[in-house]
């Protein structure tokens, strides 16, 4: 293997350990799905599991994969094109599903006046965040 594959096989692995680590702190639980902190928490989870599943494919079984001789780089990315519906499709949910956290934290008499996808845009955006860490801090664990 080269420098920049060991590298890359070593941030993989980082990001990997990492992903799991946030995946255990923000895993789904009985909570509903529909208020503003269970959507934020659904949507690191999801983002996280994306990001895993992506270097796991990638970085960890890519390297040894193909410096063991088992598939050829050309290989490797043919099936890496069809994994990439699950990695780059659940990071986008992801992002989406923070615009719909951020969206369910507006006052009820705002919400009809703003989609999910204007949430990018909403003029107060900050202090929808805080108002979901406020939330986020006083949930019970």
């Amino acid at each position: 293997m080269t420098a920049p594959e060991i590298i890359s096989f070593l941030a993989g692995g980082a990001l990997l350990v990492m992903s799991v680590f946030v995946m255990f702190a923000y895993r789904p639980g009985g909570d509903r799905v529909d208020s503003g902190p269970s959507l934020l928490a659904l949507a690191i989870w999801i983002g996280f599991f994306a990001a895993a599943v992506n270097t796991a494919y990638w970085q960890i079984f890519g390297t040894i994969s193909v410096a063991a001789g088992w598939l050829t780089p050309e290989q490797l990315r043919a099936g890496g094109k069809y994994a990439d519906l699950l990695f780059k499709g659940g990071g986008a949910f992801a992002g989406w599903l923070h615009l719909k956290a951020m969206h369910q934290s507006l006052d009820p008499e705002d919400r009809p006046y703003w989609s999910v996808l204007e949430m990018s845009f909403y003029p107060r955006r900050r202090l929808c965040l805080r108002t979901l860490a406020r939330i986020l801090n006083r949930v019970p664990k």
